[in-house]
């Protein structure tokens, strides 16, 4: 964390949600979340996803989108997928299930877009007007977030822009689309 960073408390961050009117946009980098180790090894072992644990995230993401907020991610696709990538794709298509866009966008592409603005990382963007960058540590361990400047947010909000037009659709990529869930599973 830079010295003028601003750290934000999980209150701070959930109050972004509460004031958006219009978007939402995730820009998802990491490929591994070490915070959801324990969520993965479960699936392992069971093939099963812990539901209940996302509950009051599909809660978010639904009573923004029910408000007529647009809500998209754009996360980084790695192909052939890992094993801990088949575990966030199956998630991602139950919080699709609650209004959220999904799309993906290879990692060559991704990295063409963000070359001019080394600085960049994970980033979270609210009606282009506020949002944060979500931080982690070097073992991938969530480390919080800061609150975007207005250039940053200038930034991130041309990034978004140029990422909507380059990304798919999760559900073009066949590999990605095998993990959907059965009609009526979501």
């Amino acid at each position: 964390m830079q010295n003028n960073e601003i750290l934000l408390t999980e209150e701070d961050f959930g109050a972004f949600f509460a004031r958006a009117q219009k978007s939402v946009f995730r820009l998802e980098i990491p490929t591994y979340f070490a915070f959801e180790e324990v969520d993965f090894q479960r699936y392992q072992s069971t093939g099963q996803l812990d539901l209940v644990a996302s509950a009051d995230w599909h809660h978010t993401v639904r009573n923004c989108c029910i408000r007529g907020v647009t809500w998209t991610r754009v996360k980084k696709l790695v192909l052939p997928l890992t094993g801990y990538a088949k575990f966030l794709y199956k998630h991602f298509w139950y919080n699709q299930a609650q209004g959220e866009q999904i799309r993906v966008v290879p990692e060559a592409i991704l990295l063409s877009h963000l070359q001019a603005h080394s600085w960049l990382r994970d980033f979270w963007l609210f009606d282009e007007v506020e949002g944060c960058f979500v931080n982690y540590t070097p073992d991938h361990d969530f480390a919080g977030f800061t609150r975007l400047n207005h250039t940053e947010v200038a930034v991130c909000t041309e990034v978004r822009r140029q990422l909507l037009t380059a990304s798919i659709p999760m559900g073009e990529i066949p590999e990605i689309l095998a993990l959907q869930p059965p009609q009526g599973g979501v």
